[in-house]
């Protein structure tokens, strides 16, 4: 199974890089000849090797890698209270350092009869340029999507994603995420999207604290 998804992983890289390249190549070359097909794979082989290499967007995930206790408050609508939350994280390296993997156990939200539980993967894509996300909890059965940039020191990383509201009949709404490193030992999360009036508002801190 192992070698069908690295296959699988190979073409697909080798198909995204292989067009701009033909197209290049296709074009009249005064003197030359159509490349050989040994050079046509080695130039396929060297761009997938460029976009598949952790480089230094990926070596900004590094603080949030470890364990974590996370003290966070939420609300749903501006003019609510803050409810309070407490819960624990751990965030691992996968995939020779191209992604971090989180998993997060707490105390369960309001409404919900157990305790809560995520689970999120994020990277930086070469192709892109652009960080990516996962996120998935057992407040809901979807997997939400982001994508997002970071401020010239790396220490502030931003995602944007758009999902349906099960609020609003599956309306598309949007939640913007913002980690802000403060250290190797501290960062925090904030999440904000738009209330009733269409304005954004905050919904959501997160403090962390590394376990010692």
């Amino acid at each position: 199974m192992k070698k069908v998804l690295v296959l699988g992983s190979i073409v697909a890289c080798m198909v995204a890089v292989a067009m701009p390249i033909v197209a290049q190549d296709d074009k009249p070359k005064a003197g030359a000849g159509q490349p050989a097909g040994d050079d046509m794979m080695k130039k396929m082989m060297e761009e997938c090797a460029k976009y598949a290499a952790p480089g230094e967007f990926h070596s900004h995930l590094k603080p949030l890698v470890g364990k974590w206790t996370c003290q966070g408050r939420f609300r749903f609508v501006p003019d609510a209270p803050w409810e309070e939350s407490k819960s624990e994280c751990t965030t691992e390296w996968m995939l020779g350092d191209r992604f971090v993997a989180t998993k997060v156990s707490g105390d369960p939200m309001p409404g919900m009869p157990t305790p809560f539980e995520g689970f999120g993967v994020m990277g930086y894509d070469n192709f892109q340029k652009k960080y990516v996300s996962i996120w998935m909890d057992n407040m809901s059965t979807m997997i939400m999507h982001a994508t997002g940039e970071c401020d010239a020191n790396g220490k502030t990383i931003t995602f944007m994603g758009k999902f349906p509201d099960p609020m609003q009949d599956g309306k598309e709404t949007w939640m913007k995420t913002t980690y802000r490193i403060q250290g190797n030992d501290r960062y925090s999360m904030e999440m904000s999207g738009p209330g009733p009036d269409g304005k954004e508002f905050t919904c959501m801190t997160l403090n962390y604290t590394r376990s010692k």
